[in-house]
């Protein structure tokens, strides 16, 4: 009997936490987005979610609030806080089966192709094929066929700078990556296009390269 009273409680104080703190805390998290402070909207979200998990609405504010910041990034140029702002709300999204809406699709193929064209015209092309990663990982299986191509240009583009970057057996190593997490297929990628790099891999190894 204790135990089913207790648990009555738990449930009542579950539901005051719905139904009088959540409102407040997206009153609260809107005027702060009025008043251009979304660092603070951010921060004050995040607390309220581990206060109150199950308020669902706290949740996906805070994943709109993420998707702000890289869209605001976006905006000012600022690549890194659009990337960062992407890389908050993913894994969030992508556990409630939302990381595939074409906002979340448009500003990952546009953050991760702009960060990656930036790096290659500053000789940076490790780095640019890791954006370009990215953008494969976030795309590769989106519903609109644009972001799936869009996925598959990068990937391709990915492979080519890592030979130019002198590094063919790392840039095989990424076609391998793909094809396990895509259980062995990467759609569009021709086989004789791994070939191609297997040869440029083997061709380095034979002269002491990588």
């Amino acid at each position: 009997m204790k135990i089913v009273i207790g648990s009555g409680i738990l449930l009542l104080i579950a539901l005051g936490a719905v139904l009088f703190v959540e409102p407040w805390v997206l009153n609260r998290a809107s005027e702060l987005e009025r008043q251009g402070k979304f660092a603070q909207e951010i921060v004050m979200l995040g607390e309220a979610e581990r206060m109150v998990p199950w308020g669902r609405g706290i949740g996906d504010r805070l994943d709109d609030a993420y998707l702000r910041q890289a869209e605001q990034g976006l905006q000012a140029d600022r690549l890194d806080v659009a990337a960062r702002g992407l890389r908050e709300a993913w894994p969030r999204m992508k556990a409630r089966g939302k990381a595939g809406s074409d906002r979340v699709m448009t500003l990952a193929v546009t953050t991760f192709a702009r960060a990656s064209e930036r790096l290659r015209k500053q000789g940076r092309l490790g780095l640019a094929a890791d954006f370009n990663d990215s953008l494969f990982v976030y795309a590769v299986r989106a519903a609109d066929p644009m972001h799936r191509a869009a996925a598959l240009a990068a990937f391709r583009e990915a492979i080519q700078l890592r030979v130019q970057n002198g590094q063919p057996c790392a840039a095989l190593a990424r076609v391998e990556w793909a094809k396990r997490g895509l259980n062995g297929v990467i759609p569009g990628f021709d086989p004789a296009e791994e070939q191609q790099v297997a040869n440029q891999c083997a061709r380095a190894r034979r002269i002491g390269g990588s």
